[in-house]
């Protein structure tokens, strides 16, 4: 009769690993991948002894639960390993039955419902083409942590000698690290099964970098250790244990780092809002102290002397996101989604109190989101003052470290902005220059201006006394501008000395559409034979040209319209023939039915054009303003298309360059504007721009950012400006800024009226703009109400104020 065989749990947890049984025969070269990890990488020094001091925190007594384990014949056979491997996936499914089945039945057996699977078996499969060993999931098959497991008789595979090596650490560590970054986790590990690292995901100097423990071998060492605090090593299992246990033992977290991790976010806590003293944070819960004696409370306005600290009421916000990693056994961005419901009791106490806890449990309730219930107590007693149920955050995108030995970025922050009518010109410029690589161009530059040079000097040798005759006055000003160039003399080159004129025409193809297109300005040239039938080369060549430009035209507003998405309800391609506009509606396929495709001369009445007037919230003007006879009449015309406040974003040159001018000079619109402002090149510098778009009802310019911030290499400016009104009229588009009569007349202190007027400020709005509550112009117009700001606006209104308020919501 079989013998029944039984182990209790920590029995199986402390027990080694049989050593494998290695064939042969089996693989002789490394699997290692290319990646390398270069971010900031720290020995994990306390890993054993937290693993040991979670396992006595389980409270096992007696060995724990008992796991049942099938009726065999000869059970000291299962000892030793009979299956032969000689390649990982040999190892991989040893792994498997030794290690994985076993810490299953150990992490049920605890009350924890983690799970050890294949990746495909999980339900959030994120690391896109590659395929971890292993995978943990947790009881939505959601993936909590991954492994990988290579041979251990490779060398290259060698854990313990990789420990002592940086380079060799880094390149092991590589493929593990890419997959915790990609799939945003906390923990990893890499084995070979008789030694296994095991990662952790934590912020290095204020950067997201991977600690690593020592290798943990698969038998348990019997030996002293040094803080004596136990005889025996841990065990492998014992710190697969470790990790993937919930409810380990609170750990505390410093409050300080914490507000500085959140500020590197772009989340800032600070002042009165800035209360935590202490934070202690477990598995999917936390508790949180709040010391309002640490803020600058007397500046505090509490409208009631019961109503908890500002601070209170925050740290309920700023304990929910450790909270909700420590749920999730990740590191994820977070931002609060919705509340469901919150209670504030303002008679529980007669005063402010000094110290308040916060209690905060977090559950994950989908993919991406997490609920938690979150209650605020003052430290003497236990009557809640503030109860939230049902706060739900939701996942946000983020940038990790680098993986490859591709240089600087590794990490990227999140930061959160206010809508840009609200902030400054250097703020603008701040966000947009975030984005922006600093990376010089003055030798591309330099290679344009000299490929520029040897084609205008090779094109004027060829002309002969007649061939300018049969120019009309746009292509005679350009054969003019050429000689000019023809003329300059370039000691210095771009390249090494003695490089041929060849060569340099030869590099000029590899220089992105800049640089073909200069190419093909020059073998049009010399295809019309020396300039003498203009007509083929409008005919032939300047179409194709065009045709290029508008095809990388294309492509920046469909990034453009993939960047903003759907907030946009009417967009309005326009050009001044319909040329373009078949290859257009082919490219902006996806908005249709929100697009429209219009003729339009900038240098006419656009009302003249079919275009109504006043009504469009921006207008996109890139490359095109300068082009015109009339710049002063054409800006007009722009202006006449916005509502006011409207907003323009004009994409020009505020830099002649030789290159730009060998392109577009042979255009009939660039010497339209050369010819106006006297010049060779119709470019605006940044100055008259800024006088051209005041005179013309605009803000002037009001940011000016550019590619290249070099003063010599600023070839593409963004310059953004608003309409503004020009008479003292209000249109019925115009916002209306409403306040209560008690504000007006400024028996609140002022306050609400100066709002409303630096509002109307920044809005671009006149002074008409300001009204009271029941104003009868209130009629259908659309409202900024501030009135419900004043404490008082309800709690005194008596009916005449009522009637008033009321008519307001009717009528707007």
């Amino acid at each position: 009769m079989p013998s029944g065989i039984a182990k209790r749990a920590q029995q199986a947890i402390k027990e080694s690993l049989p050593d494998l049984n290695v064939g042969i025969n089996k693989t002789k070269s490394h699997a290692l991948h290319p990646e390398t990890y270069i971010g900031p990488l720290v020995p994990w020094n306390d890993f054993e002894k937290e693993a040991r001091q979670h396992l006595v925190a389980l409270s096992l007594g007696n060995g724990g639960p008992v796991l049942g384990f099938r009726s065999i014949e000869k059970p000291a056979l299962l000892a030793i390993e009979q299956f032969v491997v000689g390649d990982e996936m040999g190892v991989q499914g040893r792994f498997t039955e030794r290690l994985s089945q076993a810490m299953t039945a150990v992490l049920a057996a605890t009350g924890s419902r983690t799970r050890f699977g294949d990746y495909k078996a999980t339900s959030d499969r994120c690391i896109k083409g590659k395929v971890p060993d292993v995978a943990i999931m947790d009881h939505n098959n959601l993936l909590r942590a991954v492994g990988e497991l290579k041979t251990l008789w490779i060398d290259q595979h060698n854990l313990e000698s990789a420990c002592r090596d940086d380079h060799g650490l880094r390149r092991l560590l590589g493929q593990p690290v890419e997959y915790m970054f990609t799939a945003k986790l906390k923990y990893g590990f890499i084995s070979t099964y008789d030694m296994t690292i095991f990662l952790k995901e934590e912020m290095i100097g204020g950067v997201w970098g991977i600690a690593y423990s020592r290798p943990i071998m698969s038998c348990t060492e019997w030996e002293q250790v040094d803080d004596g605090n136990y005889e025996d090593r841990v065990s492998l299992r014992e710190c697969f244990l470790y990790l993937y246990t919930p409810g380990k033992d609170m750990v505390i977290i410093e409050v300080f780092k914490m507000y500085e991790d959140m500020r590197k976010l772009g989340i800032d806590w600070s002042g009165c809002f800035a209360g935590v003293s202490s934070l202690i944070v477990g598995t999917g819960q936390s508790q949180t102290i709040v010391d309002t004696s640490a803020t600058n409370a007397q500046s505090v306005h509490l409208p009631h002397s019961s109503c908890p600290h500002p601070a209170s009421l925050d740290a309920c916000i700023q304990g929910i996101f450790p909270t909700i990693n420590a749920a999730s056994g990740l590191n994820k961005c977070c931002m609060l989604s919705s509340v469901k419901e919150a209670t504030i009791w303002t008679t529980s106490q007669s005063q402010l109190q000094s110290t308040y806890r916060t209690t905060c449990n977090v559950s994950q309730v989908g993919k991406k989101s997490y609920s938690g219930c979150i209650t605020v107590t003052p430290a003497e007693h236990d009557s809640s003052v503030v109860s939230i149920s049902s706060v739900v955050a939701t996942e946000i995108q983020s940038a990790r470290s680098e993986m490859t030995s591709m240089p600087n970025i590794t990490c990227q922050k999140l930061m959160k902005y206010p809508h840009p009518v609200f902030m400054t010109s250097p703020d603008i410029a701040r966000v947009c220059y975030s984005a922006v690589s600093d990376t010089s161009i003055a030798d591309v530059l330099a290679l344009y201006s000299r490929t520029c040079h040897i084609f205008a000097k090779a094109t004027i040798d060829q002309l002969d006394d007649g061939d300018p005759k049969a120019l009309e006055p746009y292509q005679t000003a350009y054969v003019a501008w050429l000689r000019k160039i023809a003329a300059l003399d370039f000691p210095s080159q771009p390249q090494k000395d003695g490089t041929s004129d060849t060569e340099y025409t030869q590099a000029l193809e590899g220089q992105g559409s800049t640089g073909r297109m200069i190419s093909r300005i020059v073998y049009s040239i010399h295809c019309t034979r020396r300039l003498k039938a203009p007509s083929a080369v409008r005919r032939k060549r300047l179409n194709k040209l065009l045709l290029a430009l508008e095809a990388q035209l294309s492509r920046s507003w469909n990034a453009l319209l993939n960047r903003i998405g759907h907030f946009f309800q009417h967009y309005c391609f326009t050009d001044i023939s319909s040329g373009f506009f078949p290859k257009a509606e082919t490219k902006f396929e996806k908005w249709k039915e929100r697009m429209a495709f219009k003729t339009l001369d900038i240098e006419q009445p656009p009302d003249s054009q079919g275009f109504a007037l006043g009504e469009y919230d921006l207008v996109i003007a890139a490359n095109v303003l300068h082009a015109t006879a009339q710049i002063d009449q054409t800006a007009k015309h722009v202006r006449s298309l916005l509502k006011p406040g409207g907003t323009l974003l004009l994409i020009d040159s505020i830099l002649p360059t030789i290159h730009t001018s060998f392109i577009f000079g042979a255009l009939p619109g660039w010497r339209r504007g050369s010819f106006e402002r006297q010049r060779d090149h119709p470019l605006l510098t940044e100055d008259e721009w800024h006088q051209l778009l005041t005179k013309s009802d605009f803000t002037g310019v009001e940011t000016c950012m550019h590619a290249y911030q070099p003063l010599d290499q600023r070839t593409d400016s963004l310059i953004i400006s608003h309409a503004v009104s020009s008479s003292g009229e209000l249109s019925e588009c115009t916002p209306l800024l409403v306040v209560s009569q008690r504000q007006r007349s400024g028996h609140d202190g002022g306050s609400g009226l100066s709002l409303a007027q630096s509002l109307a400020g920044r809005l671009s709005l006149s002074s008409d703009s300001i009204t009271i509550l029941g104003d009868p112009k209130i009629n259908g117009r659309t409202c900024i109400v501030l009135a419900g700001l004043e404490d008082t606006t309800l709690a005194t209104c008596d009916e005449v104020k009522f009637v008033g308020i009321r008519s307001t919501f009717n009528l707007a």
